[in-house]
């Protein structure tokens, strides 16, 4: 979720270099297709999968990671950050985008917010491009990011 900012996903939503999240499993209601960039591509491709399940996130094959509280409880006891919600990785990929400079409008693009009143009916650029290069950028900032946590904890 910090590399995508998505809620979710389903092996059978992967086509090609492009996850299609249908408008039945968007907030907004409208499908969404988000890149998939090499660094995602690379993950997806060390992530076991279950026979016959559809879920790409899943500990059992037979429901999604939904309810990940023994993670996130490893997560708080590894980092020593606690009171944070699943949630805040979607607003830590919308600021981290924000500090890599990018435009508003290709951040929303990014997490599927939809344009409001006049803009969304005559604005329709889908921002295929402009997503796949923030997506990039951002790729690579949590890589260096992880790179300098690794480094740090090699030397405590």
């Amino acid at each position: 979720m910090i590399l995508t900012g998505a809620r979710g996903l389903r092996w059978d939503e992967i086509n090609g270099d492009t996850i299609e999240l249908p408008a039945s499993r968007m907030k907004n209601g409208l499908p969404f297709d988000l890149p998939i960039t090499p660094l995602m591509a690379s993950i997806l491709e060390t992530i076991p999968r279950f026979e016959g399940s559809p879920y790409v996130f899943t500990t059992n094959g037979k429901s999604s990671l939904r309810h990940w509280d023994r993670a996130k409880k490893s997560i708080d006891a590894k980092s020593g950050v606690t009171g944070w919600q699943h949630r805040d990785l979607r607003r830590t990929m919308q600021t981290g985008l924000q500090r890599l400079g990018l435009p508003e409008d290709v951040i929303d693009a990014c997490i599927a917010h939809v344009k409001q009143g006049v803009k969304r009916v005559y604005m329709r650029h889908k921002y295929a491009a402009e997503k796949r290069d923030a997506l990039i950028k951002w790729g690579d900032a949590c890589t260096g990011f992880c790179a300098g946590l690794s480094t740090a904890c090699e030397r405590h």
